[in-house]
């Protein structure tokens, strides 16, 4: 009996060792969705970043009642994607564009004032207990929002009186410092796609913008009738264009390492194409963009691609997100020196989702947004947090 007794000591100390254990681990990948309080809450996830805490910091847009634009809300989880708060910024403020830019310790991003329809920077703290709005002294509906190698704030608009997209760039105060414009040709072909963009009521157009690592800037937006990826310093006169049809066929996303070489995505009627290596007859004539790639038959039509270049220990690689015809977002690795993909990760199941964006995390790993819609219809922010050794899977 007192054999039988001390086993079952043992057996229970090595079981109350395992609880925990357990309690202390934590998982390094992990899948997260988050309900609100609003039953009929409908999301669009657009970004993510990691805060210094190792939590997470995710930009979303959500559908109003009371207006024909999109509210603006953030939310703030932990290391370990649970859910910390949420903010929705307030009205007039509406449109919120991607990307959640971040400076220090502090997260911008840019959206429209619904009354006076110019745009505004938004900035808020890593706990979201302090937000901030401040005037961009820009007369135009932003687009798109990006830094700069500097750390200034580029904004790509529309200014709808005078039928030009604006190319701007601010400080983090949101003091303008530079900005062009561009004539988009006048008529209802190049209006009603933009006006159905802002209202959600047609296709979300890529509208981008950034600076490549040589120094030339370079924005995706209407020029002259189409949608066109434009290469310019600010000096009104393109450096170079590759220029679509319409909006039919257009750069979707683009990532480029100089403007001699590209790591691109594009849609043709639909169809979508992965390049990850393009080098372009730039500077010279604007070139078209039926550019050769790989064609990417499981997106959906017209897919919002996401690109970043991951430096390895095999060198950098390209990673693009973007989401299939079976409702899974998809993460593909590409070698930026061959042009070859290198593997290729799905996320999600059971319900449909919607990819939004994604970023590498201080232990290697990468942190990816997006939306999915529970019961098929009800659009809520969803988390996946992926460890490094799944990571280096894909290069």
């Amino acid at each position: 009996m007192k054999n039988i007794l001390y086993i079952l000591f043992l057996l229970s100390t090595l079981v109350a060792c395992d609880l925990s254990d357990n309690e202390v681990s934590k998982p390094i990948s992990f899948h997260k969705i988050y309900d609100t309080r609003g039953f009929g809450d409908a999301f669009t996830t657009l970004d993510i970043q990691e805060t210094s805490d190792e939590g997470f910091i995710i930009l979303a847009s959500k559908q109003l009642e009371t207006s024909d634009f999109s509210g603006a809300v953030v939310l703030k989880v932990d290391k370990d994607g649970e859910y910390v708060s949420i903010q929705e910024i307030e009205a007039p403020y509406v449109h919120p564009v991607g990307k959640l830019l971040k400076i220090e310790n502090q997260f911008h991003f840019v959206v429209m004032n619904e009354t006076t329809l110019s745009s505004h920077l938004v900035s808020v703290n890593e706990s979201l207990s302090e937000i901030t709005t401040t005037s961009l002294s820009l007369n135009a509906r932003p687009l798109s929002a990006n830094l700069d190698i500097a750390g200034d704030i580029i904004v790509l608009g529309y200014n709808s009186v005078d039928q030009v997209s604006t190319f701007s760039k601010h400080n983090a105060a949101g003091n303008l410092l530079q900005i062009q414009t561009y004539d988009i040709g006048a008529g209802d072909e190049v209006e009603v796609p933009i006006i159905e963009h802002f209202t959600s009521t047609g296709r979300k157009l890529p509208f981008f913008c950034g600076q490549a690592p040589d120094g030339f800037y370079y924005f995706n937006g209407y020029i002259n009738y189409t949608l066109s990826l434009v290469f310019d310093n600010f000096t009104g006169d393109p450096i170079g264009i590759i220029q679509g049809s319409q909006d039919k066929k257009a750069i979707s996303a683009a990532n480029p390492q100089s403007i001699l070489l590209l790591s691109l995505s594009r849609f043709d009627e639909g169809v979508n194409f992965f390049t990850p290596q393009h080098i372009p007859s730039i500077p010279g004539t604007p070139i078209g963009a039926d550019i050769p790639g790989f064609e990417i038959k499981e997106l959906v039509p017209d897919a919002k691609v996401v690109i970043k270049t991951i430096v390895s220990e095999q060198g950098p690689r390209d990673l693009y997100l973007s989401t299939t015809k079976s409702g899974q977002l998809v993460l593909m690795g590409y070698d930026v020196s061959t042009n070859q993909q290198t593997g290729i990760k799905y996320l999600g199941f059971s319900n449909p989702y919607a990819a939004g964006g994604f970023t590498t995390t201080t232990d290697g790993g990468l942190a990816i947004c997006g939306s999915t819609f529970q019961a098929g219809r009800f659009a809520r922010i969803c988390m996946f947090k992926i460890s490094a050794e799944e990571v280096q899977k894909l290069f």
